[in-house]
């Protein structure tokens, strides 16, 4: 089966409803989220819409944070297995956490020379993960944890974490982000070369 997963962003307002954006996901093409070798999918998409030809085109702004994780069918079926599906959902999560205290782990070890972000491309090194390594500026005072209802100071493994934590919510946001950058400069350069400016160097151009 070629199963694909769409999602809708709709406003609803005094006027009724607008669908704003839609992202459209395969689910078993290539097994892009049925692949038991890469159960977590941690992904940025953009919002896009169907043009008056049919076609697809990214939209300007709006974006859809999607974690997947293949698990194992349940026991019982799909009726059978509803509530093991449903106590599951934490999954994504965990298995997110999971491998990022598995690279920094290498990391510290010497094993790795890079950060990899569990369920996407992105990855972080050099100077970027150096400052992860060695967080600037830390000070226990400054960062505190709750337990137990008393708050006590971060140690500095604590510290690293909570920036890895962060790079793997941002790396693939600003990859998602790149991408749109991309496609609206590929279409500026479209309608450049059908206006007759494809060579006119883009200081020179005055745009309305």
């Amino acid at each position: 089966p070629n199963l694909w997963l769409e999602m809708e962003v709709i406003n609803r307002g005094v006027a009724g409803e607008e669908i704003l954006g839609t992202v459209r996901l395969p689910v078993t093409k290539n097994n892009w989220l049925t692949n038991p070798q890469a159960r977590l999918r941690n992904l940025w998409l953009p919002l896009t819409s169907q043009t008056s030809t049919g076609r697809w085109s990214v939209n300007p702004c709006g974006d859809i944070h999607i974690m997947t994780w293949w698990g194992d069918r349940p026991e019982g079926g799909l009726v059978g297995g509803a509530q093991s599906v449903v106590s599951e959902g934490t999954e994504a999560r965990r298995a997110l956490n999971e491998g990022l205290r598995q690279n920094l782990a290498k990391i510290a070890e010497h094993q790795a020379g890079k950060l990899e972000v569990p369920g996407s491309a992105e990855t972080l090194s050099g100077m970027d993960l150096g400052f992860l390594l060695q967080p600037s500026g830390y000070n226990p005072n400054l960062l505190a944890r709750s337990a137990h209802g008393a708050r006590t100071p971060l140690t500095r493994s604590e510290a690293r974490w909570l920036r890895a934590e962060e790079a793997a919510g941002i790396l693939p946001r600003l990859a998602c982000f790149e991408q749109r950058s991309l496609r609206a400069f590929a279409d500026l350069r479209a309608r450049l070369a059908k206006a007759g400016l494809a060579g006119v160097a883009l200081a020179e151009l005055r745009l309305y």
